[in-house]
């Protein structure tokens, strides 16, 4: 396996335990965008409501609004984009994984997703450190192997 393969399947798998915390930061920005579409269209009301009394002035304020809210609509649709490539990748891993022995699978996740130390691994395990990281490359190789890099 070579040190970029290693770096890759590293990355995949910390992308893979951190999908949900990814997917929730993701939709936030999204709640927060249609949070600023309400204001922002309340603000074209506004103006379009100012307009009436005003019949044939022109306003750029509701072209500006319309052109901010195509902005958002546009960052919302790529942070959709984003947490469904996330949830791929994810899905991608979860059927990797599944190639691992038991064992393997356990290291990974107390890794990558539980986020620990490989001494707080090894107790949870109950096998030394050493062999742990054992069991750990050994996993990693297997998901090089199965074709993903």
């Amino acid at each position: 396996m070579s040190m970029r393969e290693l770096v890759d399947i590293k990355k995949m798998l910390v992308e893979w335990g951190d999908a949900f915390v990814l997917c929730e930061m993701k939709m936030v920005q999204i709640r927060k965008i249609n949070n600023l579409i309400g204001y922002t269209r309340d603000l074209k009301a506004l103006g379009a409501a100012k307009d009436s009394y005003a019949a044939g002035v022109y306003d750029p304020t509701y072209e500006a609004v319309e052109k901010i809210v195509d902005g958002y609509d546009v960052e919302i649709e790529r942070l959709r984009d984003g947490v469904g490539e996330i949830l791929n990748n994810k899905a991608r891993v979860d059927s990797l994984m599944e190639n691992l022995e038991p064992v393997e699978r356990e290291i990974l996740l107390l890794k990558f997703v539980r986020k620990f130390t490989w001494d707080v691994v090894a107790r949870k395990m109950n096998y030394s450190k050493r062999h742990c990281c054992r069991i750990y490359r050994a996993a990693l190789e297997k998901l090089c192997c199965a074709g993903c890099f």
